[in-house]
């Protein structure tokens, strides 16, 4: 359910992003960090680390991965007891696995996805979401009972520490592979509406699952 802005009617809320993102992301590191929770930067806040050195001008969220051990309750807890709420998640329809969490800095408004990352022997694996071609988000989990489940199957990578914004973070480090694999080999490139739904499809995809959402 990855996506990055692509209306130029986001503008506002983009504003608003750069505005107070340093804020919120200065909270998500010492709550997390205290709480001895590992997460690290990916999708648009990775590439933007990486591309930019800073948060992307036409950004909206900030994106942490967490490992699979991760307890999604636990995590919940902790956020909500340090100024933040859940507002969705989603679930795999089979095993009932948390995949991903949404949840808003009540202060500033923005908005922080989790994304959960599985550790094989020589692999990664990664979930990501999709509606049905040519509908909304909000039409295909009607129609369908949920989103379409697509497998991104990384390499293995290790996390390092990187300096973000003055800011000590957890960063892949093999993020070339990792950007390209998401974004594409010209990633380096800003695109201003970039969508990454045709690259999501080129995954594989995961028959008879859903990925199962539920708002807060």
């Amino acid at each position: 359910m990855r996506k990055i802005l692509r209306k130029p009617i986001n503008s506002v809320r983009s504003y608003y992003f750069r505005k107070n993102v340093e804020h919120t992301f200065q909270k998500i590191l010492d709550t997390l960090k205290q709480e001895n929770i590992d997460f690290f930067l990916v999708f648009g806040t990775l590439l933007g680390a990486i591309r930019e050195k800073d948060f992307i001008k036409h950004d909206l969220d900030l994106d942490f991965g967490v490992w699979e051990n991760i307890d999604f309750k636990l995590l919940r807890k902790i956020l909500e007891n340090n100024g933040f709420l859940l507002k969705s998640q989603i679930k795999l329809s089979n095993n009932k696995s948390i995949e991903y969490q949404n949840y808003i800095d009540i202060k500033t408004k923005i908005s922080i996805d989790f994304y959960k990352f599985t550790r094989k022997k020589a692999k990664v694996l990664y979930y990501d979401f999709l509606r049905e071609e040519n509908i909304s988000y909000t039409e295909s989990i009607k129609k369908n009972g949920g989103l379409f489940v697509y497998k991104y199957e990384f390499k293995k990578f290790s996390l390092d520490d990187y300096f973000f914004k003055s800011k000590k973070c957890k960063i892949i480090k093999e993020y070339d592979e990792f950007l390209e694999k998401v974004y594409g080999s010209n990633y380096m490139t800003p695109i201003k509406y970039m969508d990454t739904y045709l690259i999501t499809k080129e995954q594989e995809y995961i028959k008879n699952e859903l990925g199962k959402v539920t708002y807060f």
